[in-house]
């Protein structure tokens, strides 16, 4: 599976054989045939464990009692943190898992990680603390930016430590908090 996923993310499903997935993997193609009928079927079970697990991951430790500054905080580290510890897992959950034909079960997968990205965001407008705008709009600003850190990193332009990944989640939340509320 860990073939499978770094082959589905650096290439999509579409452009990854089954032969290459086995190869990579060291197995024969058949065994692979024993525990998925396709290609597809593999590939749709990859997308709802890896669904599942950003999603464990975003939530582990969240501080519920908290003010939303800090969750806000909490919540940047965690999705940047997947996206370095399990890049392959998060470059095929942002984009590549799209390439395939999802089945019912993968398409709500992605729709909970929808979800779960922009509860963050949801929760900031409720509350007044971030500027009341479109949900698509923050989110390409706020996870947008992640994701392009996260690329600049695997790109080596930049190297995502603590303190680059403190520092743009400041500007990042200057760029969306309310300024009303100030």
């Amino acid at each position: 599976m860990k073939a499978a996923l770094k082959l589905f993310a650096a290439k999509g499903v579409a452009e990854t054989s089954v032969p290459a997935i086995a190869s990579a993997a060291n197995v024969a193609v058949g065994t692979l045939y024993c525990h998925f009928n396709s290609k597809d079927a593999l590939a749709n079970y990859l997308v709802k464990e890896t669904c599942e697990t950003f999603s464990r991951h975003l939530w582990d430790g969240f501080p519920h009692d908290a003010g939303f500054r800090q969750q806000f905080g909490f919540f940047w580290r965690r999705y940047i943190s997947f996206a370095l510890s399990q890049p392959d897992a998060f470059a095929f959950i942002q984009g590549r898992a799209r390439d395939l034909g999802l089945d019912k079960a993968s398409k709500k997968a992605l729709a909970i990680v929808a979800e779960t990205e922009n509860w963050i965001l949801d929760r900031g407008i409720a509350s007044g603390e971030l500027e009341p705008m479109p949900i698509p709009a923050l989110g390409a600003m706020v996870h947008g930016a992640a994701k392009a850190l996260v690329q600049a990193h695997r790109d080596s332009a930049i190297k995502l430590d603590d303190i680059l990944i403190s520092q743009t989640e400041c500007c990042c939340w200057k760029a969306v908090r309310n300024k009303e509320q100030e």
